[in-house]
């Protein structure tokens, strides 16, 4: 083979790379984004020239990737069955994960997703301690009284907030926090520390600590609940040990 058409070869191999790279571009672009974007908001988001978004938007269409709609171009049926294929196989990539931080922290873990305004248990670990704390799984959680709620709920803009969650909020213990102003407040801290906290806001004698998790499009959190009298002592190596967790689960799935 001549260095010609070695350097063919090259020349086609970077070109295919640039043209996934920037497809890959235009669909991180729509992540999130239930309305869409105009082809002109892509462009400015990924700094491409319109017609260059035009053409890959086309290609993207084509497979199912992308569909038009009336706010423009959203994701399209194929790119959200795969991601839904990543979310069913979440709990068996996380499963071994949540064990560990279990049988390190010696308190109950669970994974929760939201479910409208309520929390869903997705999967749980519970502790193996004469007192501790085992969620019914078919329990729903209040999202604004849950260290896994506050976690989800910091990811989302004040005013989708304020939309969703009724004010006043339902007051479900002593410490829960029934107004808006002082839930805003507490998630701006979220916000900065990446964990959230609930402090006996939803059951009586029991706290919990919680951190989001971002996989295949869907948001869940993980948490750690323990009984109010072990967790403040416990509050470091707990925060820790989530992280960890957190971390891990992240890497098994490719984020």
């Amino acid at each position: 083979m001549n260095s010609t058409s070695t350097n063919n070869q090259n020349d086609a191999g970077r070109g295919a790379m640039q043209v996934i790279a920037r497809a890959a571009a235009v669909l991180r672009a729509l992540e999130g984004q239930k309305d869409g974007l105009s082809l002109g908001a892509i462009a400015k988001a990924i700094d491409l020239p319109r017609s260059t978004v035009q053409r890959l938007v086309g290609a993207l269409e084509v497979e199912g990737m992308l569909e038009a709609g009336p706010g423009g171009v959203r994701l399209g049926p194929a790119i959200l069955r795969l991601a839904s294929g990543v979310n069913s196989d979440l709990v068996t990539l996380a499963r071994p994960h949540l064990q560990r931080l279990a049988e390190a922290c010696d308190e109950t873990v669970c994974l929760i997703q939201a479910k409208g305004t309520t929390l869903g248990i997705v999967h749980a670990v519970i502790s193996n301690q004469e007192l501790r704390v085992a969620p019914l799984p078919d329990h729903l959680l209040q999202m604004h009284a849950t260290s896994a709620g506050k976690a989800l709920l910091a990811g989302l803009p004040d005013e989708t907030i304020d939309n969703l969650l009724p004010d006043p909020l339902p007051r479900l213990t002593a410490h829960t926090l029934s107004s808006r102003a002082a839930l805003h407040r507490e998630l701006a801290k979220v916000r900065e520390e990446g964990f959230a906290y609930d402090w006996q806001e939803h059951v009586q004698g029991v706290c919990a600590i919680g951190t989001a998790l971002y996989a295949g499009g869907a948001a869940y959190s993980v948490c750690i609940l323990a009984p109010t009298f072990r967790f403040e002592p416990a509050l470091e190596r707990l925060r820790e040990a989530l992280l960890e967790c957190r971390q891990a689960i992240e890497r098994s799935c490719g984020l």
